[in-house]
């Protein structure tokens, strides 16, 4: 699925893929650099003006990119705010 399809989708689906990628990328954050996972838990945080603002800039930056994939675009995201994966 590419980008232009993922935001056709409806506001709480876009949220909970969003929500869940970002979880994942947490987890596997553990598992490589447990600061990257820090990072990733206190810039999307649980508070909900937080995580909507959030995801609104993440969807800010989809609208962008319409033939790109939106879990590379949210992983991007993450990287760039918290730095690479196993790097």
């Amino acid at each position: 699925m590419r980008t232009k399809e993922f935001l056709s989708f409806g506001d709480e689906a876009k949220a909970q893929f969003i929500g869940s990628t970002i979880w994942t990328a947490s987890v596997i954050a553990t598992q490589i650099e447990q600061s990257m996972a820090d990072c990733i838990a206190d810039w999307y945080t649980d508070d909900p003006a937080t995580v909507k603002q959030r995801n609104a800039e993440i969807l800010n930056i989809m609208a962008d990119y319409p033939d790109s994939y939106p879990t590379g675009i949210v992983v991007a995201v993450i990287q760039k705010q918290c730095g690479k994966f196993g790097g």
